[in-house]
């Protein structure tokens, strides 16, 4: 991605409608989509609104950026072989233009003009010679200090030369800029994430097509009327490929007819030929326009029916057997599924977007964070995708791109785009980006680069050699972390380890934003991007044994079934539970431990039985065994009682005595 550039301004005020805009600096950012708006995210983290976006009147921060342009651009419009160099030039070329901005309640946007500085000096100090030579000698700057103070004196005179614009209905100077095809809000569909596009409907097709033949109507200068007709065939275009693999499949035919007429309008030589030939096929066109409304309002009908039975499905789903569900899987953490589960639950039964849930999930390793997201995508059939967090990097490093986890995602919906927006993203140890001991110098960076990702924007994803325009503002976004380094004490002096702890899970303190922000060095507008914030406890023993007892992903359970499959009925005692459990905590890492224990458990007696499975039925767990492997107990078919080290001394005592026949012999 290139790098982009800014000119940061200092709005001032005139009145309520009028504003003089006045340069300040350059700065390098990007651009980034949060809560539906366009905003300038410099490379040190701070966000400005666009000059142009009206809601920057409801900020109390009065600079906001103009004149966004891309390195490529910059170097090229600037005619310099530095960065340096074309910067100086572009802001010198800024900074001798005087910026004002008019409220433009119809686009619902601030229309922005630019003069030459020099030029509106003249104007308005031609009334006062005296004033007029003063400055004439003077660098920009100090002449935009003198505009800046003329403002208070003879804004009277500034605001008439504003409202005589304002007033004059074919000067289009007062959009955004010069270009007639922005004046008239002519929006490339899907050109780019950062663009304001609108999604495709009914209304849009129509509302575009009467546009177009507006802007035809008015144009009178032969190269803008050609220009724009080519910018309407590539816009028809880009409808049709939209609907080449999608449906209504038959609107591809109907905007591509309609973009091969609008290409053979343009091909006459002069405006008047033009609008003549456009004069004569505008019925057809129209007839046209019509038809693909129509065929589109078709689909929307359908689509909503199909949506309002999908609503009512997903509300009629049981909240009790969804829990019952995670009681299956997830042992404990009682405060943590009933959080996740109402968030999820609440999102699927809302079309609101702005105002989903998200769901960050703290605590130690082995917890069962990352599981409980596995178990809402199983239980809510949503594809999932988990991100390790670490491995991803800023622009311009080497690492993972969010856009290859949204292809995986693709993959995991069968391609699906509508079921994969409607997927879960979990942001895995996100707790290790924030942190300042582990080297990562790009971590805050990439945390402030997930801001956008989570409020919702767009992506360009290539999935089976076909791109797609990916929108995350229908995802569920969970984010996991131990925050071991913010933890305080917890509230008893045990935590797990050992065997007087008799509480089913180990309660720790509550965390609050300031702990998050300060402490664990996270950036507050993304904890604030999470309105389900759910601590999940350690474990001890007691609620370890549960897990191996009566979880469905159990290690022990799993191992019992396996064995069941070749004729082998596996069996422990409550000494056995107990001694694993105990050595599981030792390793500290949680429910993830169990399985490690297990194996460690199993495998010797396992190997034993699956080489004699004509000799064996059972193997018995016990206490000891935990401690050595050898000492456990296999059961023959005629119930006799082995014990494994005793098997393995006999067998090399024969394997001796024969070595020692074979010795004899010879």
């Amino acid at each position: 991605m290139n790098k982009m550039y800014g000119t940061i301004m200092q709005r001032i005020s005139l009145d309520d409608e009028l504003f003089i805009f006045k340069p300040i600096d350059y700065l390098e950012g990007e651009l980034c989509e949060f809560d539906g708006e366009n905003h300038f995210v410099t490379k040190a983290g701070g966000s400005y609104y666009l000059a142009s976006d009206i809601n920057s009147l409801d900020s109390q921060f009065d600079h906001v950026v103009l004149n966004i342009i891309d390195e490529e651009d910059l170097l090229n419009n600037y005619g310099s072989d530095s960065i340096d160099g074309a910067l100086s030039s572009y802001f010198e070329e800024c900074s001798n233009k005087i910026y004002f901005g008019i409220c433009d309640f119809d686009l619902d946007k601030i229309a922005i003009m630019n003069m030459d500085l020099y030029e509106l000096l003249d104007n308005v100090f031609n009334k006062n010679d005296n004033i007029k030579e003063d400055i004439s000698g003077c660098n920009f700057k100090i002449k935009y200090s003198a505009l800046e103070h003329l403002t208070n004196l003879r804004g009277e005179d500034i605001k008439k030369i504003l409202c005589n614009l304002k007033n004059n209905a074919e000067n289009h100077s007062l959009r955004e800029n010069d270009n007639v095809i922005a004046d008239l809000k002519f929006i490339e569909y899907n050109k780019s994430d950062n663009d304001d596009t609108l999604e495709m409907s009914s209304e849009y097709i129509n509302e575009m097509f009467n546009t177009v033949c507006s802007a035809i109507k008015k144009i009178n200068k032969y190269d803008e009327l050609k220009e724009y007709l080519n910018k309407t065939e590539e816009l028809y275009i880009s409808f049709a490929s939209e609907f080449i693999n999608n449906e209504p499949k038959e609107l591809n035919k109907v905007f591509l007819k309609m973009a091969e007429a609008f290409k053979a309008i343009s091909l006459y030589p002069s405006a008047k030929k033009v609008k003549e030939m456009f004069n004569n096929v505008y019925d057809q066109l129209n007839e046209a326009n019509k038809y693909a409304v129509s065929i589109y309002k078709e689909y929307e009908n359908k689509k909503e029916d199909i949506e309002n039975s999908s609503k009512l499905k997903r509300i009629s789903l049981n909240i009790k057997e969804i829990k019952a569900r995670f009681d299956e899987i997830i042992i404990g953490q009682e405060e943590a599924k009933k959080d996740v589960i109402q968030a999820v639950f609440m999102n699927q039964i809302m079309d609101d977007r702005a105002n989903k849930n998200n769901c960050l999930l703290v605590g130690p390793t082995g917890s069962g964070k990352t599981l409980l997201a596995e178990c809402v995508a199983k239980t809510f059939d949503m594809p999932i995708e988990i991100i390790d967090t670490t491995q991803l990097t800023t622009p311009g490093y080497v690492g993972a791109d969010i856009e290859d986890f949204l292809a995986r995602l693709l993959a995991s919906a069968k391609g699906d785009l509508e079921k994969a927006e409607e997927g879960i993203v979990v942001f895995d140890e996100i707790d290790k980006k924030g942190s300042t001991s582990n080297g990562d110098v790009g971590g805050r960076g990439v945390l402030n680069t997930l801001l956008p990702f989570i409020g919702g924007t767009k992506y360009d994803v290539v999935y089976n050699n076909r791109k797609y325009i990916f929108d995350t503002s229908r995802l569920t976004i969970f984010a996991t972390g131990a925050f071991t380094t913010v933890q305080e004490d917890i509230t008893r002096k045990s935590i797990g380890f050992g065997e007087e702890s008799n509480q089913e899970d180990i309660k720790y303190k509550k965390l609050t934003t300031e702990d998050f922000v300060k402490k664990a060095n996270m950036p507050a507008e993304l904890i604030g991007r999470f309105s389900v914030i759910s601590q999940l406890s350690g474990h001890n023993i007691d609620s370890l044994k549960k897990i191996l007892t009566s979880s469905k992903t159990s290690a022990l359970l799993s191992e019992k079934e396996k064995l069941e499959a070749v004729g082998i009925e596996l069996l422990w005692n409550q000494e056995y539970l107990d001694a694993a459990c105990k050595k599981a905590l030792t390793f500290k890492t949680g429910a993830r431990s169990l399985k490690r224990t297990v194996e460690e458990s199993i495998k010797e007696a396992r190997w034993e039985a699956l080489c004699n499975l004509d000799i064996y039925k059972s193997i018995i767990l016990t206490e000891k065994t935990v401690q050595n492997n050898l000492d456990v107990i296999l059961v023959d078919k005629c119930d006799n009682k082995h014990n494994l080290k005793d098997i393995i001394e006999s067998s090399e005592k024969k394997e001796l005595a024969v070595q020692k026949e074979l010795v004899y012999k010879k």
